[in-house]
């Protein structure tokens, strides 16, 4: 088990793909993996990843696993539907933070975004990334003004006091 940051949390139709239901998903980067991209899926997710937010350094561990029953809809061929019964496992998860990597969040963001257009899509699609990003690049620009008002204000000291 691995650490990895976290860049996305959400809802989506599973496995992204068209026509699957909704369902709450983490997408992380890990670091000692070539920053490969790693995607859980599971309802217990909201819960679990409650206490970490975009840019945490997390580990992410299935803790338990039971065997459902789960009943949707099924369009059958004349047009009516049917309830139909899938057997399907829910995941119980356990989601810790070890820390906070910036550093990973620029880099995740810059690798994304390009153009203004790319950061209209991303805020779309990922907009817990943008603000992270957003609070970061922020934050470094109120250190870099308060450090060129010190310096400011040692110089001025100094010019007095000569």
């Amino acid at each position: 088990m691995s650490t990895e940051v976290l860049f996305e949390k959400g809802r989506a139709p599973y496995k992204f793909e068209t026509g699957n239901a909704e369902s709450p998903f983490l997408r992380t980067l890990d670091p000692a993996d070539n920053g490969k991209e790693r995607i859980y899926w599971g309802s217990d997710l909201p819960r679990a990843a409650s206490n970490v937010q975009i840019g945490d350094i997390i580990t992410a561990k299935r803790v338990e696993s039971k065997p459902v029953t789960l009943t949707h809809q099924e369009k059958q061929s004349d047009g009516t539907q049917k309830d139909v019964e899938t057997e399907a496992k829910r995941n119980k998860w356990e989601v810790t933070k070890h820390g906070h990597n910036s550093f990973a969040v620029l880099a995740t963001y810059n690798v994304r975004v390009d153009s203004p257009e790319a950061r209209r899509q991303l805020e779309k699609f990922n907009p817990g990334l943008v603000k992270a990003r957003d609070e970061i690049v922020s934050a470094q620009k109120r250190e870099k003004l308060q450090r060129e008002q010190q310096a400011q204000q040692l110089t001025k000291r100094h010019s007095r006091s000569l």
